[in-house]
């Protein structure tokens, strides 16, 4: 405070305006079902979700969307190589291409899109009893739903706070004078950087997911019973938020680049004449353009086998088996969001055996000693084993001059398998590190700078292309049931999860050019036990 009092200001900084979004939607679902019986063993569902899904909108004209078709390139201000600052922060270059929510004509609607507001779900299934003896029976799905989540693709809560609705000025070498009257005498402005923007895709839609399953399920003597579905799902139009503003390809030489090799090096002033269109980003002006759109997809498909037998009166046992694989697409390369897809990393678990055991000890419970039986009878144990085989992930790429490059390469011929060794130590490698290097070579491990080869490429390792660690869980339950009259008891649990205290290892680090590449740095918890006391009435 007495530094201000004195002027002895380092920085001013106002903004123009508070953001503060007063966002509306209205959407309606109306469904339509049928159930036919064909005959005592076979029936049909059969049913349709109608949805009307408008974006939402918010106060007219309180907000900007950036629309290519409306940027001008002879508007752009001159952009600075070396620093990133532009001259021009005014007038119409200063919002080019930004048009604000009028609702009126020449300019956006209210939220922003009129499109793709209806959309059409049906479903269908069947049941089928195979014999007619109510012991086999044959069950077919397939349906379609809808899902929007309006915070995440809809430009009225992500572009408030867009130019030229808000902005920010920034000054520096701040001169106040000795006066009665608090004024800014003198003062420059800031060398500011180009805008960042917020914008969305006017053909932004609902996601769909398709479900289908088709399963067989057969109760054996022993009243044993035993199922096999085939299972699926994909979901499509997911939403996500890349940065538009990138160069586009480049080809020089007979080399196809993703973008132009100049970028990596950071030369200043360098650009060569007529090489605009390359070298820059196709909306000069700017900087990060975050376009909330929904480009992506994801894929699941399963075979799950399941067998569940009370093999007595107080034991339960239940063993099921599950393959899958789940696929989905990448925005690392906005021009191509196919190019990179893979195994969907974090959630691709090919395979998952799960054990699950129910049982009430008999001890004590007929015990004609009342304290026995109160305190040591009636107790029940509850165990579910999980064995799962380790998921997919990603590789990455952490080195000198890396410019936009975000992936290694795949070294041709060389298998990502290795040691699987993971205790700490100097030889722990969990995968094959010698299978990726930097982009447009085959070098190995042995980038730690960019070489000048690998400028302009994005490098080629594919989505979900490692496999980590798998996982083996056993958690534990014991509790009882403290009745006062039949509906209102106690009930106390002991729970044990990661009973045995088994290490299961993270992912190991997959990122070339980290001190910790190839290595497992840390695991999952440890046994971790609670206890529960719950009174039911």
């Amino acid at each position: 405070m007495s530094d201000m009092l004195l002027g002895y200001v380092g920085t001013f900084t106002q903004t123009s305006n508070a953001p503060h979004g007063d966002m509306h939607a209205f959407s309606w679902t109306p469904y339509f079902e049928d159930q036919y019986k064909f005959n005592k063993n076979l029936t049909f569902t059969l049913g349709l979700r109608i949805y009307h899904l408008p974006l939402p909108y918010g106060v007219p004209n309180s907000e900007t969307n950036f629309v290519p078709s409306a940027y001008n390139p002879t508007l752009a201000p001159t952009v600075n190589e070396a620093t990133g600052a532009t001259n021009l922060l005014t007038g119409t270059a200063y919002s080019n291409g930004l048009l604000y929510n009028s609702g009126l004509a020449g300019g956006l609607p209210v939220n922003f899109s009129k499109n793709h507001i209806w959309y059409f779900a049906p479903d269908a299934g069947f049941a089928l009893d195979v014999f007619g003896d109510g012991r086999t029976s044959l069950r077919g799905g397939y349906g379609i739903s809808y899902t929007r989540i309006f915070t995440n693709q809809d430009c009225s809560f992500n572009c408030i706070a867009n130019p030229p609705v808000f902005t920010s000025e920034n000054l520096t070498s701040l001169v106040f004078p000795s006066t009665s009257t608090w004024s800014i005498a003198g003062g420059t402005g800031a060398v500011v950087s180009v805008q960042s923007v917020t914008m969305a895709d006017a053909n932004i839609q609902a996601s769909p997911v398709t479900s289908y399953s088709l399963g067989i399920q057969h109760q054996f003597p022993a009243n044993i019973t035993a199922a096999i579905v085939g299972a699926g799902s994909r979901i499509q139009h997911q939403e996500s938020n890349p940065n538009i503003n990138v160069p586009p390809y480049y080809s020089s030489g007979g080399v196809t680049y993703d973008f132009n090799p100049l970028i990596n090096s950071n030369p200043a002033n360098s650009k060569a004449a007529g090489d605009n269109q390359y070298y820059w980003a196709p909306y000069q002006g700017y900087g990060g353009m975050t376009d909330y759109m929904t480009p992506l997809w994801q894929e699941w498909n399963g075979l799950e086998a399941q067998i569940k037998h009370p093999v007595t009166k107080s034991l339960n046992v239940s063993v099921a088996y599950t393959w899958s694989h789940s696929t989905s697409n990448s925005t690392i390369d906005v021009h191509n969001f196919n190019r990179y897809r893979g195994n969907t990393s974090g959630l691709n678990y090919p395979d998952s055996l799960n054990i699950t055991l129910l049982y009430k000890l008999p001890f004590f419970q007929n015990s004609g000693n009342q304290l026995e039986k109160l305190t040591m009878g009636g107790w029940s144990i509850n165990d579910i084993t999980t064995f799962r085989s380790g998921n997919s992930f990603d590789p990455g790429l952490s080195v000198a001059l890396q410019g936009n490059a975000s992936r290694p390469d795949v070294v041709p011929g060389v298998s990502t398998n290795g040691p699987k060794t993971w205790k700490y130590g100097s030889s722990q490698q969990w995968f094959n590190t010698s299978a990726f290097s930097c982009p447009g070579t085959t070098t190995g491990v042995s980038c730690v700078t960019m070489p000048a080869t690998s400028f302009g490429l994005y490098g080629n390792a594919m989505t979900g292309i490692i496999r980590g660690p798998g996982q083996e869980i056993y958690n534990m339950a014991i509790f009882k049931e403290f009745h006062i009259t039949e509906n209102n008891y106690f009930e106390f649990r002991a729970e044990a999860f990661n009973t045995l205290n088994h290490t299961n290892p993270q992912n190991p680090n997959a990122t070339l050019g980290n001190a910790n590449y190839g290595k497992v740095t840390a695991a999952y918890d440890p046994r971790i036990m609670e206890l529960a006391l719950r009174y039911r009435f």
